[in-house]
């Protein structure tokens, strides 16, 4: 007895856990946060490589032969003598790109970081439908199948006591079947709309203007890396030798200035090219902002006829409504079977009407009203 009454107690535990697994919606890819994290760690694995070599001195060593002495002081010989230098030597202009290119990594990043939520925006919002739109949906049409299935029990019940014709008991069949198979197909639409890729959450002009900022200082970034090859200064030092000459320290040391004038030209290029490149970001082929803005104008085209739609459905359904209830207020059996089968009309209604009311004001808080 116990045995059997632990299965029972087992298989009911097993087919509700089934269940409530079966009603959790997929989660929602993140693939913009994890596109970007890839890139980043590829763009900025490149900049430690290249900066690890500009900011770390340089050795030298140089063999040879010399004749004569190099003094302008010494006596003049035309002896051939093996000469060795050898020593260290820094650019701080080297020291600077290479702090510079690990900021230009850390700019890309961000900018490729807002270029993958622009992709993300159209992708996410392109099929017009939102998980949370359907879940309101799918609430009352859920909320709706008990009430439903009393409904058709208590028909069945008057065709047999000949209360109801068999042909009102199939339309009431019609119309719950018909409740079934919505619900149904609601549930599969906010699985697959609950499973997209994520959305971002900022709305679409804060992202395009966040494109822009990244872009002009990515170029900035870059920028200073082109100008910090017009100057340098650097320091060496080390030891130089000569044999076969007599030299009290052997040892040197020295720094170095360069200048281009080159660099008062550069400025200008410079401001051009960052103008250039956000316009090129906006405008070019890869797009990702123009499709994004389309996709904004897609959503508020939907959005006005949805609004209109919502207006319709709420007229309707309270005119519906209120035929409802004059049905339940009158007695007899016809009147009671209409207005059951009015009320499995409206349920469709209602739960479309959550609906529009759900998706148009997610959709103002995407793109604004659009009025």
């Amino acid at each position: 007895m116990h045995r059997r009454v632990a299965a029972v107690a087992f298989l009911c535990f097993a087919f509700s856990s089934r269940r409530a697994s079966a009603e959790q919606p997929p989660v929602a890819v993140d693939a913009e946060a994890l596109a970007s994290s890839t890139y980043c760690t590829y763009v900025e694995a490149v900049a430690d490589s290249q900066s690890a070599v500009m900011v770390s001195p340089q050795l030298f060593v140089t063999g040879g032969a010399v004749s004569g002495n190099d003094a302008p002081t010494g006596p003049t010989t035309t002896t051939v003598n093996p000469r060795v230098v050898a020593g260290a030597s820094y650019s701080f202009s080297s020291l600077y790109r290479g702090l510079a290119t690990r900021q230009a990594a850390s700019a890309e990043c961000a900018r490729y970081r807002v270029f993958n939520k622009l992709l993300a925006f159209s992708m996410s919002r392109g099929s017009g439908s939102t998980a949370a739109a359907e879940r309101a949906k799918l609430d009352v049409l859920e909320e709706s199948l008990p009430r439903a299935q009393e409904i058709l029990d208590e028909a069945r019940a008057a065709v047999s006591e000949s209360r109801i014709t068999a042909d009102e008991l199939e339309v009431t069949m019609g119309r719950v079947d018909g409740l079934r198979a919505l619900t149904a197909e609601t549930r599969g639409k906010w699985r697959i709309a609950a499973g997209m890729m994520q959305a971002p959450k900022e709305s679409l002009a804060e992202l395009v203007a966040q494109r822009e900022r990244t872009e002009r200082a990515t170029e900035e970034q870059a920028a200073r890396i082109r100008q910090a090859q017009a100057w340098d200064i650097s320091v060496r030092g080390g030891y130089d030798q000569i044999f076969g000459q007599n030299q009290a320290l052997p040892v040197f040391g020295m720094v170095t200035l360069t200048f281009s004038p080159g660099f008062f030209w550069q400025r200008g290029a410079d401001d051009r090219a960052e103008t250039a490149r956000v316009q090129a970001a906006r405008k070019g082929l890869e797009a990702a902002t123009v499709r994004a803005e389309e996709t904004a104008r897609q959503l508020r085209e939907t959005a006005r006829a949805e609004r209109e739609r919502l207006a319709d459905v709420t007229v309707l359904l309270a005119d519906l409504s209120r035929r409802h209830e004059e049905l339940r207020k009158l007695e007899g059996n016809r009147a009671k079977a209409s207005a059951d089968v009015l009320w499995l009309g409206l349920v469709p209604l209602r739960a479309e009407h959550a609906f529009l009311r759900a998706h148009t004001a997610e959709l103002a808080k995407v793109v604004g009203d659009g009025r």
